[in-house]
């Protein structure tokens, strides 16, 4: 660094990195662009997944179909009714986090007992 200040390095090393990642960024719009605008107008594998996943109705329905429980229940679980013992177990199986890791019925079971204290409270007001 003959001569240089470690803070000068520093900002020299974020500008580059900050470039990268711009260019990162870049590359991936570039991408989304091109599986999700195909140039003749006829959609891409891509797309139709992509489009098949935002399905609301097509995801609740495979939901419903994989935990073995009606649409109608699961609609009432997501208008906030507390789910029974065994629909926790089903929705265990199921249910994932952000991070793609499946839940476990513990955590489930913890979550619930949270709702139920929101709820007493709720009801207390």
């Amino acid at each position: 660094m003959h001569g240089r200040k470690m803070s000068d390095v520093a900002v020299e090393l974020i500008d580059t990195w900050l470039g990268e990642n711009e260019s990162l960024e870049q590359l991936r719009q570039t991408e989304t662009a091109r599986r999700t605008n195909a140039v003749s107008g006829v959609p891409t594998i891509a797309s139709l997944i992509e489009e098949t996943l935002s399905n609301h109705d097509w995801a609740l329905g495979k939901l419903a179909v994989d935990v073995e429980m009606p649409v109608e229940r699961i609609n009432e679980l997501l208008e906030g009714d507390r789910a029974s013992d065994v629909e926790l177990q089903k929705l265990a199986q199921r249910l994932v986090k952000p991070d793609g890791e499946a839940w476990e019925e513990g955590e489930l079971v913890d979550i619930r007992l949270a709702e139920d204290l929101k709820r007493r409270r709720q009801q207390k007001r």
